[in-house]
């Protein structure tokens, strides 16, 4: 591995601890740089297969405010040829070999190339949990011209996919965190959540913890009130779409 991989990967495992939105920003700003490229977008997807739904968080970026704006403008999101790629695949993939299939599209990746993405890879990084799927796709970009900085980015394609990867975690434990803090969810309630979720009934809870059946009961009813929620299985459903689990 070039030495220079090594000091990136360095840069990647600091990400983890990072606190804050903008300190995450400035290591994957720093990691992407180290490779050639030069600006970055990542968003996140969150789809609930069972309700054929999806929503999209454009977190942080390194990238012109202008494309931004035009891209939020024209409603892009909703026709992203490149969020379509990765949601149906894993692999990372050069932009350019992605077609667009509407005119729509074609104008989109053609703004793209004016605002800083001439050239490009898109990452997608991929987390099923049950019928919620979290998936993160990392936009890398660079102003020169594909047959000048291709082979670069193709280079760099398995740092790009630890970056994605590291980013989407840290971006689930902020999703799991924000819903903890958003319904005040207590210690105790969190740990029946989390049994509930891996199929565990309030009976098998009582034997694992040593609590009183009378006691997760009291719980599960308040997790019902702070939720919405009517029955144990609308909790567990209601608790993954917010993100508890990631």
């Amino acid at each position: 591995m070039p030495k220079n991989h090594f000091n990136i990967l360095n840069i990647i495992k600091r990400i983890p601890g990072a606190v804050t939105e903008d300190a995450v920003k400035l290591l994957t700003t720093s990691a992407i740089q180290n490779t050639g490229a030069e600006f970055f977008i990542y968003s996140t997807i969150r789809e609930n297969k069972s309700a054929q739904q999806h929503d999209i968080h454009h977190h942080f970026e390194n990238c012109s405010p202008e494309w931004r704006t035009i891209y939020d403008r024209r409603k892009w999101f909703m026709n992203d040829p490149f969020i379509e790629y990765a949601r149906s695949h894993t692999e990372p993939i050069i932009s350019s070999h992605i077609a667009a299939v509407t005119a729509g599209q074609s104008e989109m990746i053609a703004a793209a190339a004016v605002h800083g993405f001439r050239s490009g890879m898109i990452i997608p990084a991929h987390n099923n949990l049950g019928a919620q799927q979290c998936l993160g796709m990392l936009m890398v970009g660079s102003s020169a011209a594909p047959e000048q900085v291709n082979e670069v980015l193709l280079s760099n394609r398995v740092i790009y996919r630890a970056l994605a990867l590291e980013l989407m975690d840290w971006w689930r434990n902020q999703f799991r965190q924000r819903a903890i803090e958003r319904f005040k969810i207590q210690q105790r309630e969190m740990q029946i959540l989390t049994y509930l979720h891996n199929g565990k009934t309030i009976s098998e809870i009582a034997a694992l913890t040593d609590v009183k059946s009378s006691t997760l009961y009291r719980h599960l009813n308040a997790l019902k009130d702070k939720l919405n929620a009517v029955k144990t299985d609308d909790v567990v459903q209601k608790a993954k779409a917010y993100g508890f689990f990631g």
